[in-house]
């Protein structure tokens, strides 16, 4: 976290470190522990020092994520899509 931040709220940090998301998305992901400070989880509200080390792993987009059918395990899932590939 630059210095240049510290005093801010943690979400509003983020927000100027990070525009291409919105702070709801970042509130949301740091509550679901996808942004950690200094390797642990903190509050939107939290006051930054400046100086923290932030890590963001952002969630995977729903529309990454395949569409398995229920009853069917990944790694028949993988097994046939690649099948499927391979027979073009």
């Amino acid at each position: 976290m630059p210095a240049s931040l510290g005093g801010m709220r943690l979400d509003q940090a983020l927000a100027q470190l990070f525009p291409q998301y919105s702070r709801n998305r970042l509130q949301v992901w740091l509550k679901s522990g996808h942004i950690t400070i200094d390797g642990e989880l903190a509050a939107p509200r939290r006051i930054v020092d400046g100086g923290e080390r932030v890590l963001v792993e952002p969630p995977p987009a729903p529309d990454a994520l395949p569409n398995i059918p229920d009853g069917i395990s990944i790694s028949r899932w993988l097994i046939d899509a690649v099948t499927r590939e391979l027979r073009g």
